[in-house]
């Protein structure tokens, strides 16, 4: 007997707190139902990382005739740290949440009824993105007789030598018995065969394996006992040459190509980590769909079935092994087991994907901190390459890693051994590197990380924005983490070097986890949505990375709703050569997009917005018409618009398809900014399995049947049963039309092992509400530019829908990066607001609602220009005379040369708009005449104390000065950097002259500078106490702006800090100004209370735009401040 079975069905679930349970009275609680694959953490969006220990248990029956010979019993993933049991009697451990595994369950079972378990020990953190918990992949029982092929046990290589294709065979199995191979064609006809464990088989002519193009054989093994086949293994293959050139990049099958390649999570957005092979296809086939021809599994183990499609689809894979090795990146990370079990994991992730054409690298690591803080870490690059070519020693394909340590020699020494080297982030070296060392084979294993949501547009365009209030990022290409790249840079830095082998961009979906840059629920990189929805980045990516000959298209953005009168930036992306945009009929001019060579890969217009139609027509080089697209203002949701992308299903427990819902207005315009709560029913046969707009900042359940559009739109999953007929999905509502929308299930061949219940696991369901959300505040001045003659403005704000249940509407003036402006003030009045300039400039009038929420949702902006006002700024650096003072809590009274007298009780004199500069100082001047005989007491006041934000800053003793008729000056050096355009307020309570202030200017270059002192500041892990930043942990990236280190420059560097890392590396990023991003890198030695370690750095000399610490994954620090010197 040799069966395979799929092993899903039956099994049962507990969760339970880690280490709460055991095997000796885990069946003595209350189990659950459940279906796998399984996620258990998928369900509780508020608590995607708790951690717990998962037990499963299935009974199943053991014949006679199994018993004859041996019974495996296989995992495809199971996260992470499981122990098997059968019959309660454990069989074996698995630590790996990532690698597939298999345990022979012979000894341990008896004929009749056999119980299993299997726990998951989830313990959080264990990863710095959402990794799921539970049994996420396929299980398998495998019966064998006793002489059987081993699991994974037929290494084919198929090499093209002189002219022929040789099929090189290795075999390894239990038993003596004669082993015969066939090759077979796609049509199942056999073409060559040979009998042995090692052997070789010569075909002639085949098709290729290429680049989407899935050309498949397979080899047919069989094991002989006697003249009976004792057991029988296919194996799918493919024929094709793969070249990793130094000069001459990626070359396939004898031709240059680029590798066009995103990283990917193994999440599936609603799904979870649970595997469901329908979801992934989806995937992949909107990948292809911009031209994505590659696919590199970060950071772990793919599963089986993306390397199935893979191989069938056509795309590359560089399969990825290990974010981490020896020193940890989170506390209960694989770390804790790799010394022991990376032969183990190794061996098995080899071994199962080493006979698939779409494998062309095997990378070792992500991000290793071990590559560069020793050379311990080329050590492990050594062991691990040894272990792949113990199993794939004809390399069908090679080892190398992704590195973000390519600048420094530890690292370089690494990639010197591999000689193919991932660079992360690090496309600056290209030219540098390939120059000095011609031999390496050169690639962007991760690249760009520009960040972005969908349909959410923060402009300007021409201004880098990264973070905002309605906790979003740009899709206008102008949000970009630190230590990325736009992607049109990142695309350029490639495509413009021959010898790169091209980029695996960050990332192809977003995942859940990874919020950067702030604390929500999943990651902003992708160029698809976790829903599948396209973000215009799609468009570009499409644009450059797709055939214009054979797919032409043109698209349009922003979406077309904006406030009247304000500039809007329109772009277009095409990936024919010629652009042309007409506005309500007119054409504001054709541009040529030079696709090949030029720096600006995209149309742009500036329109003053006002409703309309907006339509671009692409041309190619000929002028002839290849594409149209089109853009229109809308009113308001008038119904929705139900789609589903496959209308016919399998019913096999497992198909799946996906419905868009969109909202759309009375004259059928989409609604691009619709917010409505859509609620979802299935009935007949069928079952929602999830529901996902996108939206990072949405935390109702993936689970449930309830949820907001997301500028738009949204996605519910529906999945079939074992049961065939119809399936009615009904989409509602509140105040529009329901809308349905019918699906078929029909009858199939149900693969055995498969179970589709219709109720998952218990799920926390938030709590439904139904009340109508805002999409837009539409504002109105009755000026836009003030002057002496007109220096205010009122502005009404009008909340669409009219009947949304939130009016809270919030003003503010800003500069246009978002920073506080200094030129205006505004005041909310009955709905409106009125605006006041205050000195020359621009600025921006914001007004935003919350939707009910703790930040902002909706945000909507109007551009002001105030001229003929002066400047408003008072120079904190300059002496600032009392009589300057903007508000008091009390009349002043005013004497010689400018100076407050006659003061009697409490008296605050504070100053608006005093510019510290972006550094600021801590030198202060007080000029007061005091003839108090013990001196006076002034509290110095951030605002004015009279009111709620204000905040006291220092209360300082000024000395008696004997000045009872003239003030004089007294210095101090206050505990905290007054820097910024900020208010400052003086209150004292004794009679005195106080005549004014002002600041010492102070060398930001050379200063000490506590930590907290950054000017920006994001990551995954970190905490900030008072002046320290704590806990720093992955990519956590520290920046101060604007230093200058003058002619002299600096080249030593002092960090106060501590770490419980070994050594903790501590990159230095800066940008001269003008010049392009230079890296340095120090490493700091384990100490357990904070210590002073300097550093000699190359010299930085002149003014920086930007000065960074960034610590990298596996990062263990408190940073308390630093000096350079």
């Amino acid at each position: 007997m040799f069966k395979d079975r799929l092993f899903n069905d039956n099994w049962q679930f507990l969760l339970c707190e880690n280490d709460e349970l055991t095997i000796n009275n885990v069946d003595g609680k209350s189990f659950t139902d459940v279906e796998l694959p399984h996620d258990w953490l998928i369900g509780d969006t508020r608590n995607l990382y708790r951690s717990g220990d998962g037990w499963y248990r299935k009974s199943f029956d053991v014949t006679e005739d199994m018993l004859c010979g041996k019974v495996f019993i296989s995992f495809d993933g199971v996260y992470m740290d499981s122990t098997l049991y059968i019959n309660r009697k454990k069989v074996g451990d698995w630590k790996y949440g990532y690698s597939s595994f298999s345990f022979d369950i012979t000894d341990y079972i008896s004929e009749g009824e056999n119980l299993v378990h299997i726990v998951a020990r989830y313990k959080a953190p264990n990863s710095r993105w959402y990794s799921g918990a539970g049994i996420y992949r396929n299980v398998y029982l495998r019966l064998r007789n006793k002489d059987y092929i081993e699991e994974n046990g037929v290494y084919i290589s198929p090499k093209f030598e002189d002219g022929e294709w040789n099929v090189y065979i290795d075999t390894e199995a239990v038993g003596d018995g004669r082993i015969v191979h066939s090759v077979l064609d796609e049509n199942n006809v056999e073409i060559g065969t040979a009998v042995g464990r090692s052997c070789v088989i010569k075909i002639k002519d085949p098709k290729l394996w290429d680049i989407y193009k899935g050309n498949l054989y397979t080899l047919c093994t069989a094991l002989y006992s006697g003249e009976s086949v004792a057991d029988r293994q296919m194996n799918v293959f493919g024929f094709r040459t793969v070249s990793l050139d130094p000069q001459k990049g990626f070359i396939i099958n004898g031709r240059h190509e680029k590798m066009h390649g995103v990283c990917m999570h193994h999440d599936l957005g609603a799904l979870g980590a649970a595997m469901n092979e329908a979801a992934l296809k989806r995937q992949l086939d909107i990948l292809i769909s911009y031209g994505v021809n590659a696919i590199r599994s970060s950071h772990n183990m793919p599963s089986r079935e993306l390397v199935r499609l893979c191989n069938e689809m056509g795309l590359l894979l560089d399969d990825e092994s290990f974010d981490m090795w020896e020193d940890s990146k989170t506390e209960f990370d694989y770390a804790r087991f790799f010394p022991q079990w990376y032969k183990t994991d190794v061996a098995a992730w080899v071994k199962r994907d080493r006979n698939n054409p779409c494998v062309i690298m095997w990378s070792i690591g992500n991000e290793i901190a071990d590559t560069n803080s020793s050379l311990r870490g080329l050590e492990v690059a050594r062991m691990l390459k040894e272990e792949v070519l113990k199993h794939d020693p004809r390399e069908n394909a090679v080892c190398t890693i992704a590195s973000n340590y390519m600048a420094w020699e530890n690292a370089q020494k690494v990639a010197d051994y591999l000689k193919q080297g991932g660079y992360n982030y690090a496309e600056r070296l290209y030219e540098q590197h390939h120059r000095e060392h011609p031999d390496w084979f050169i690639y962007g294993s991760e690249t760009s990380s520009a960040v972005r949501s969908r349909g959410i547009y923060h402009l300007p365009a021409s201004v880098d924005i990264l973070t905002h209030e309605d906790l979003q990022c740009s899709d206008m290409a102008n949000s970009c983490v630190g230590w990325g790249s736009p992607m049109e840079k990142a695309w350029i830095m490639d495509r413009d070097n021959d010898f790169c082998g091209g980029q695996f961009v960050w990332t192809g979906f977003d995942y859940i986890g990874e919020p950067t840059p702030y604390s929500t629920k999943n990651s902003y990189f992708g160029i698809v949505d976790t829903a599948g929805l396209k973000k215009e980045s799609y468009y570009f990516y499409r644009s450059v990375w797709t055939d214009g000959s054979k797919e032409p298209f043109v698209h349009i953005l922003p979406s077309w709703d904006f406030n009247e009168g304000q500039e809007i930036e329109v772009k277009a992306y095409s990936n024919s050569e010629n652009i042309e945009l007409f506005f309500n009929g007119k054409s504001l001019g054709k541009q040529h997009i030079d696709l090949k060579h030029g720096k600006i890969l995209h149309g742009s217009w500036k329109i003053n917005y006002t409703k309309g139609e907006l339509i671009a027509k692409a041309y190619d080089s000929e002028g002839r018409e290849t594409a149209t697209d089109r853009l229109a203002s809308f009113g308001e949701a008038a119904r929705l618009a139900v789609t589903a992308e496959r209308k016919t299903l399998n019913a096999n427990g497992e198909d799946l398809t996906f419905i868009i819902i969109e909202a759309l207005d009375e004259k059928g315009e989409p609604v691009a900014n619709a917010r409505n709560r859509i609620k979802i029913r299935v009935e007949g046969a069928g079952r929602l399995l999830g529901i996902d707009s996108g939206d990072s900042t949405d935390y109702d359940s993936y689970k449930g049947d309830s949820k907001r559009l997301f500028s738009g739109k949204l996605a519910a999953i529906i999945g079939t049963t074992h049961e065939s007929g119809e399936i009615k999905v009904t989409v509602s509502s509140k105040g529009l039309h329901n809308e349905t929308i019918t699906l078929m299930a029909v009858s199939c061949e149900i693969t055995e092992g498969v179970s589709a219940p219709r109720r998952f696991f218990p799920v926390y369901i938030q709590p439904e509400n139904d009340k109508i959300c805002s999409r837009k505040i539409e504002l109105k001045a009755d000026r836009t530019v003030l002057s002496k003659d007109g220096k205010t403005a009122r502005v009404t704000a009008k909340i669409l829908p009219e009947n949304s249940d939130f009016k809270d509407i919030k003003f503010k003036c800003l500069m246009e990066n978002g920073v506080a402006s200094p030129i205006a003030e505004v005041e909310a009045e009955n709905g409106a607001a009125v605006v006041t300039a205050k000195g020359d400039g621009k600025f921006v009038l914001r007004a935003v609602c919350n939707n009910g929420f703790d930040h902002a949702e909706i945000i909507s902006e109007l551009y002001f220009t105030a001229e003929g006002l002066g400047d408003a700024l008072t120079d904190g650096y300059s002496f600032v005379s009392a009589s300057y003072a903007s508000f008091s809590n009390v009349n002043l009274s005013f004497i010689d040369k400018g100076a407050v007298s006659n003061i009697h009780g409490r008296t605050v004199i504070g100053f608006d708009n005093i510019n510290m500069g972006g550094f600021g100082s801590k030198k202060l001047t007080l000029y007061i005449g005091c003839c108090s005989g013990k001196g006076i007491d002034v509290e110095i006041w951030n605002g004015d104390p009279e009111k709620s934000r204000s905040r006291l800053i220092e209360t300082v003793s000024f000395p008696n000065n004997g000045g009872w008729d003239r003030y004089m000056p007294f210095k101090f050096e206050l505990g905290e950097r007054v820097s910024g355009i900020t208010s400052l307020a003086f209150a004292v309570s004794q009679n005195c002259i106080f005549g004014g202030f002002e600041f010492e200017h102070e060398d930001k270059a050379r200063a000490k500078l506590f930590a907290s002192e950054y000017d920006e500041i994001y990551g995954d892990d970190y905490t900030v106490n008072c002046n320290i930043i704590e806990k720093i942990g992955n990519n956590v990236v520290i920046s101060f702006n604007n230093i200058d280190f003058g002619a002299d420059g600096v080249s030593r560097l002092t960090i106060s800090g501590r770490t419980r890392n070994p050594q903790n590396a501590v990159q230095i990023r800066y940008t001269p100004k003008g010049e392009s991003q230079i890296t340095q890198a120090v490493s700091f030695a384990c100490s357990e209370d904070y210590s002073q370690q300097s550093f000699d750095i190359d010299k930085i000399c002149g003014q920086t735009e930007n000065l960074s610490f960034v610590f990298m994954p596996g990062s263990d620090f408190d940073f308390e401040w630093f000096r350079f010197e």
